[in-house]
């Protein structure tokens, strides 16, 4: 399970927080592993995507990994921005220590937008410290 509260950003403004919940999967499909999210505004905005995450944990990199993760959903609009679609991509990238026990501590960054499917496409970045406990 993860649990990340985050700076939400729109074209270069701070607009607000979001919580994110996210679960990934525990079985993998050659390098990617299934994982689901759900993000909530303060502006009242949902977001809840299902897609898949890439991972890795080099032997150079000791308890240390990167990860990246392409995950589409629907973005229900209440008092946020317009991001011109209720098909949003959410694609993130982020550096991350795994301690021990498997929980993890992650530095994230994240894009969603529409991916040009309709003619306005602003996009909303977030960026957050991640925590991660395994389950």
């Amino acid at each position: 399970m993860t649990y990340r509260n985050a700076a939400l950003n729109f074209q270069t403004a701070f607009i607000g927080e979001k919580e994110y919940l996210g679960y990934d999967f525990g079985t993998t499909y050659g390098p990617f592993q299934p994982t689901v999210g759900l993000s909530l505004a303060d502006s009242g905005d949902v977001w809840v995507g299902a897609g898949a995450k890439l991972k890795s944990h080099a032997d150079f990199m000791g308890p240390f990994f990167v990860e990246t993760s392409v995950v589409p959903g629907i973005y229900l609009r209440d008092g946020g921005p317009d991001l011109g679609f209720p098909v949003q991509f959410r694609a993130s990238m982020g550096i991350g220590y795994e301690f021990n026990n498997g929980a993890e501590l992650t530095a994230i960054y994240d894009h969603r937008s529409n991916f040009n499917l309709a003619e306005l496409n602003p996009g909303i970045e977030t960026f957050a410290v991640q925590l991660s406990i395994p389950f």
